[in-house]
């Protein structure tokens, strides 16, 4: 366990905030017929889920760019994270 402090007071705590999002675009794969259960299991387990141990997100991207940082990371990305990928906001019933 390590302690984190907040800047601002935000409602859940920043881990359960991003396994919700991770969790609700799951269930929209499921949902829409883009993934089984356990594909979807099988993606985090066997790809991203093997890094976060070490690396969060963010760190992650800066490794890949080398010495260049985020700022080329999202260079490289281009128009990709404006892309409605997810429905984040929404959650199927």
């Amino acid at each position: 366990m390590h302690p984190l402090v907040v800047r601002n007071e935000v409602d859940g705590f920043i881990a359960n905030r991003l396994q919700e999002a991770l969790w609700r675009d799951a269930l929209w794969l499921v949902h829409d017929d883009l993934a089984t259960v356990q594909e979807v299991d099988d993606a985090v387990c066997y790809s991203f889920g093997l890094r976060r141990p070490i690396m969060g997100p963010l760190l992650t991207y800066r490794m890949a760019c080398g010495g260049t940082g985020m700022r080329e990371a999202m260079e490289r990305l281009g128009p990709y994270p404006k892309w409605p990928l997810s429905k984040l906001t929404e959650c199927p019933s």
